[in-house]
């Protein structure tokens, strides 16, 4: 048996059991490295040319529309960080309130997030979208002006790289995943495209998000980090190197 480990947080002892364990990103190598346990790098992927980069004319409202999208569980992903955050952008009038905030995606905290927005008073800027097919988010993503992840932890973040993809600027917690796809070499030094904050810290994602709502978007970084996606992080490059370590294990060098 061989494993792909796709997050931080494991449980390091199970490796015993497994004839090769692959690690989806540096930073989940890193993670075993330091428990002394072996991996092989076999970076995560995305398919690339099936993600719409051109706006479709979803909204046609003169707002700024932002999204998130993943499974709603705050243990892992966060979202009640960015509620909080909405909440002080609100009652300490940090930008123009122009904008809504789209949760695209289903999971176990969902009631928990529909009764903080009522009780933090911000449901006039918080839409709760359910699950979408995954071809509806990749004709879509596109559409929407700034893509935030507010995630605990992470071993790589594939939603970051598909709204790279889909030349939508990311605001992401400071973690190691997301920062490893977010960090390119421009002009020869090394440099974040897309902007961060500190992990937990809802008056700083509060403050970043005000920004990006006076500075606007950064047009040559978005296609940059969309070129950057996808020459790095194909999901046809990471089959083929599968398929290659696979034949290794099973003897066919």
């Amino acid at each position: 048996m061989v494993r792909t480990i796709h997050n931080t947080t494991n449980d390091f002892s199970e490796s015993k059991y497994f004839r090769a364990c692959y690690a989806i990103s540096r930073t989940v190598q890193e993670e075993w490295k330091q428990a002394g346990k072996e991996t092989i790098l076999v970076e995560n992927g995305i398919p690339c040319d099936s993600i719409n980069c051109e706006k479709t004319g979803l909204f046609n409202d003169g707002l700024l529309h932002f999204v998130q999208v993943s499974r709603l569980y705050i243990e892992q992903k966060g979202q009640d960080v960015l509620l909080k955050a909405l909440a002080e952008i609100k009652n300490n009038n940090l930008c123009e309130m122009n904008f809504k905030m789209h949760f695209v995606g289903d999971g176990s905290s969902r009631q928990m997030l529909q009764d903080m927005t009522k009780s933090l008073e911000i449901e006039d800027l918080v839409i709760f979208e359910g699950n979408k097919p995954r071809n509806w988010i990749y004709e879509n993503l596109c559409n929407f002006d700034l893509f935030i992840q507010p995630s605990r932890y992470e071993g790589f973040g594939l939603t970051v790289a598909e709204a790279m993809v889909a030349k939508v600027p990311v605001l992401s917690s400071n973690i190691e995943g997301p920062v490893e796809i977010m960090t390119v070499v421009k002009d020869g030094v090394r440099q974040l495209i897309g902007y961060t904050f500190e992990s937990e810290n809802p008056e700083d994602l509060a403050r970043q998000i005000a920004t990006f709502v006076q500075q606007g978007r950064n047009d040559e970084n978005v296609e940059f980090g969309r070129q950057h996606v996808m020459q790095n992080y194909s999901v046809q490059k990471t089959a083929l190197q599968y398929l290659d370590e696979y034949r290794k294990v099973l003897g066919h060098k």
